[in-house]
């Protein structure tokens, strides 16, 4: 009896440490499901987590697009209108306070871009109208300068021609009254020839003959 006894105790315990296997066995299929589960939440989570984080970084473009080279006051004013109507909406799950924060942050940064560009552009058009208006007066000033350049050398043109006008007229005079000299030389010689020719009794003295007329004016 001890011994079909001891033999179905041993049955029993042998069963036994099959159930306690099999049970150990599930337990840890158990926890090793629920630890990748874990884990496969965790992931999602953190991915989940990272999208949100550069979402909310990737909103500092709006800041890059303002400070491009050449950007003018009114596309950065059409930029900020665009972002202040960009929805915060559920999407952002738990960072939606966040978003909100970062959106401010970003439009007040963006509306100070906009004030310095528009000054920029305020002072860029003044000096434009300055050395526009420069130009105008530099070649009003130029006109005029040759204009009176123009009516010097004519004036000076004329002066010119007037004293050679003189000049010649002068030269002119010059010649008739040496040519009058010389007539006057020669008819002298030729009466005196005569009279000493004709053999004038002592005494006798031709007649002065009557003088040359002066030189006449042309």
């Amino acid at each position: 009896l001890k011994r079909v006894i001891d033999a179905r105790g041993d049955e029993v315990i042998a069963i036994t440490q099959d159930i306690e296997a099999s049970i150990d066995s599930q337990i840890t299929a158990e926890e090793e499901r629920k630890a990748a589960a874990k884990a496969e939440a965790d992931r999602i989570e953190r991915e989940r987590v990272a999208a949100l984080e550069a979402r909310i970084a990737g909103l500092s473009v709006w800041i890059d697009r303002c400070k491009v080279p050449g950007i003018t006051s009114e596309r950065i004013g059409k930029g900020i209108a665009m972002l202040e109507q960009a929805p915060i909406d559920d999407t952002w799950a738990d960072f939606k306070d966040r978003a909100t924060k970062r959106r401010t942050e970003i439009l007040e940064t963006m509306r100070g871009l906009y004030q310095e560009r528009l000054i920029a552009e305020v002072e860029a058009q003044r000096l434009e109208e300055k050395r526009a208006e420069q130009a105008r007066i530099d070649a009003a000033l130029a006109a005029r300068k040759a204009e009176i350049d123009a009516q010097a050398a004519e004036l000076l043109r004329r002066e010119e021609e007037i004293r050679a006008a003189e000049r010649a007229e002068s030269e002119r005079l010059e010649r008739l009254a040496a040519e009058n000299r010389a007539r006057r030389a020669a008819e002298a010689q030729a009466e005196a020839a005569a009279a000493v020719g004709a053999g004038a009794a002592p005494g006798q003295y031709p007649a002065p003959s009557a003088p040359a007329a002066g030189p006449t004016a042309p």
